[in-house]
């Protein structure tokens, strides 16, 4: 398969969960209890694996399950590049937001090699209530796209604008 062939089946499939997850997430259901998630990276050579009881580890699967860095946290949802060095972890209630929520509400993590890079608070995602959509019980946000091919991390906020992320550095970026 083509690099923009895997790269379009790998932002489908990205969707696909990320609009099942949205969805779920979207009708204020309660979110499943923490349970093994397995995450693969665009290209599919390394999957980050995340246990409640164990924690996380990113293995390399093309070099006998190699283990490249873990973390003693579980992720619910998180995003793998394709070199295995950089994840991107994300706020455990995906894309809602308590009614009572704090401006401060770390909303993405960015990690090297299982060490944290930079958090990025919802302040600076949605910095306003004007941002956000009222739910039943909650807020909504926006939602989680992944990395693209340029590395960057992609979301999407509430109002349809697309936000960057560096994935070496966590910060925020143009398009």
């Amino acid at each position: 398969m083509t690099m923009p062939a895997r790269f379009l089946a790998s932002c489908l499939l990205s969707l696909l969960l990320s609009s099942l997850l949205f969805n779920e997430a979207h009708a204020d259901a309660p979110l499943p209890a923490p349970a093994k998630t397995v995450f693969n990276s665009n290209n599919n050579r390394f999957q980050l694996i995340s246990d409640p009881a164990l924690g996380s580890k990113v293995i390399d699967q093309k070099n006998k399950n190699k283990v490249l860095w873990t973390s003693p946290s579980w992720f619910r949802l998180a995003f793998i590049s394709d070199d295995g060095e950089y994840a991107v972890t994300v706020y455990d209630g995906l894309n809602l937001i308590p009614q009572d929520y704090s401006d401060d509400l770390i909303m993405l993590s960015f990690w090297q090699h299982g060490k944290l890079l930079q958090k990025v608070r919802l302040k600076e995602i949605a910095p306003g209530k004007h941002l956000l959509r009222k739910t039943a019980s909650h807020y909504a946000w926006g939602h989680f796209r992944g990395i693209d091919e340029e590395n960057k991390f992609v979301l999407e906020r509430i109002d349809g604008k697309l936000l960057y992320f560096d994935l070496r550095t966590g910060k925020m970026s143009g398009n």
